[in-house]
């Protein structure tokens, strides 16, 4: 996954993206606002998209996209990403949800979970 750009706040790169928030802006705007105390990494794909790392205390860092009006949690197990230059490397590696120490050896090394 290419990285177009980064930003300093999640808000530039919504902004910069062009995602539709008209649906219901204020409430868009909030989250964003809420999210920006968790993350870190706002990032612009090359393909419109927008992704962050959510530190997550349970989970630890985690690479997320940003989709406004929708909120979801499934089970399946995480992927190891690498932040690097202007790209986001997926391995095939799973890790289960329920293997905290796995979870929390691979964060420490700088990895992050997708």
């Amino acid at each position: 996954m290419k990285i177009a750009k980064t930003f300093a706040t999640l808000l530039e790169a919504v902004t910069a993206s062009g995602i539709d928030l008209s649906y219901n802006k204020p409430l868009a705007l909030c989250d964003i606002a809420q999210l920006e105390k968790k993350i870190t990494n706002p990032m612009l794909m090359e393909d419109g998209s927008v992704m962050y790392v959510y530190d997550g205390k349970q989970y630890g860092k985690l690479l997320n996209k940003f989709s406004p009006f929708s909120k979801c949690i499934d089970n399946r197990p995480f992927r190891i990403a690498v932040i690097k230059d202007d790209e986001i490397v997926m391995h095939d590696t799973l890790i289960d949800k329920s293997d905290h120490k796995l979870r929390s050896a691979v964060s420490k090394m700088g990895f992050v979970l997708a």
